[in-house]
């Protein structure tokens, strides 16, 4: 069953301040190129999201140790290719 989401929880307050900072200090390219800030933030997340999803599946976090009695375990990583509106993005 999926869980509902809080909407009172899904707004981030970005502060204006680093906004101004990140600003003055790129050009557009820079932020949205194809190598760009916002890309690679995407990626980011991206991969923190696939990695939180595994260790929510597995019932440990990377680094841990697993149970003996658990035969599902994580074994290494591999790269992915994510698509999305941007393109077709790789993610290790």
């Amino acid at each position: 069953m999926a869980k509902e989401i809080n909407e009172d929880t899904t707004s981030v307050d970005i502060d204006n301040k680093l906004v101004e900072e990140i600003l003055s200090q790129s050009n557009p390219n820079e932020l949205f190129g194809k190598d760009g800030l916002f890309q690679e933030l995407k990626k980011k997340v991206v991969e923190r999201i696939l990695e939180d999803e595994l260790s929510h599946k597995l019932g440990y976090s990377r680094h841990s140790k697993a149970s003996k009695q658990d035969s599902n375990r994580r074994n290494g990583t591999s790269e992915k290719t994510i698509i999305d509106d941007s393109g077709q993005k790789d993610s290790t």
